[in-house]
């Protein structure tokens, strides 16, 4: 009779005045049934939804684990809260940074706290101007030189506030060495070229210099075939007085050697008188 003046719990529309006391029990224990089986649906479904979370978090885990970049990932604070193997390889230390800094860090391998001054310094001003800060680093390692490309890129939340800051980095030694050999290859280039445009002014200026000489040589030759010519044309006349003027000292030895001996002095006269009138 206890039971008539109350709703049985879980059963809608139905009270206990309405049963015998019988059938009350009956509905009591299947409205319990019902509260036990929507709990139990109810952990399935979180079980669920835990699993589907986890492996959504191996995934993601998997992923940044196997990435080939040096991965990190500080809370504002800048305090560690991921870092992948390649980051850091020794899995006990990679577990023992996280949530501390590099300051930890350092005193922790004996390390000059200027190290984690740099660091912090680069961190903060990341946060300060909101954007992304690349550098480059360069090293040696068991006595081989590294260089490597390093970034910190802040993310944000709803709100436009920095929540975390990712840092990456990328072993870059072979595109620096590339970028090396090809520096060096075009400053010989450079040098060749310079070298090849003196050259080029070399010959040109031995080309003029070579046709300025055949150019003399071309006047000489026409000075010389002129003077030739003039030569040829005064030897003709020359030839024909020369031999007049052996012809006339000829006669003259003649005249008086011969002729002028022979003749009186009344004679002489008397030629010299007809020539004069003539």
């Amino acid at each position: 009779d206890g039971i008539r003046d109350h709703c049985v719990t879980g059963v809608p529309d139905v009270c206990s005045s309405d049963l015998i006391p019988e059938d009350a029990e009956l509905v009591m224990r299947i409205s319990e049934l019902k509260i036990s089986t929507n709990k139990s649906s109810l952990v399935a479904e979180l079980e669920t939804l835990h699993a589907k979370v986890e492996e959504q978090r191996r995934f993601y885990e998997f992923v940044l684990d196997k990435i080939p970049a040096d991965i990190v990932v500080f809370d504002n604070k800048h305090h560690y809260m991921y870092i992948n193997p390649l980051g850091v390889k020794d899995k006990e230390l990679r577990e023992w940074m996280i949530g501390k800094d590099d300051f930890d860090y350092c005193h922790f391998r004996g390390l000059p706290e200027k190290l984690a001054l740099e660091r912090r310094k680069l961190f903060d001003d990341v946060v300060a101007r909101r954007e992304t800060k690349e550098w480059e680093e360069e090293y040696s390692r068991d006595g081989r030189r590294e260089v490597v490309l390093r970034k910190l890129s802040p993310l944000f939340d709803q709100d436009g506030n920095i929540e975390y800051v990712v840092g990456y980095a990328i072993d870059i030694t072979s595109r620096k060495s590339a970028e090396e050999r090809l520096e060096k290859t075009m400053q010989k280039l450079e040098s060749v070229n310079t070298n090849l445009e003196a050259l080029v002014q070399q010959k040109t200026d031995r080309i003029v210099e070579m046709t300025n000489s055949i150019a003399v040589q071309d006047k000489l030759a026409t000075i010389g075939q002129l003077a030739s010519g003039v030569a040829h044309d005064l030897n003709t006349p020359l030839a024909s007085i020369g031999s007049a003027a052996v012809g006339v000292k000829y006669a003259m030895q003649q005249v008086f050697t011969g002729l002028l001996l022979q003749c009186t002095e009344m004679e002489v006269k008397l030629a010299l008188k007809c020539r004069s009138e003539e």
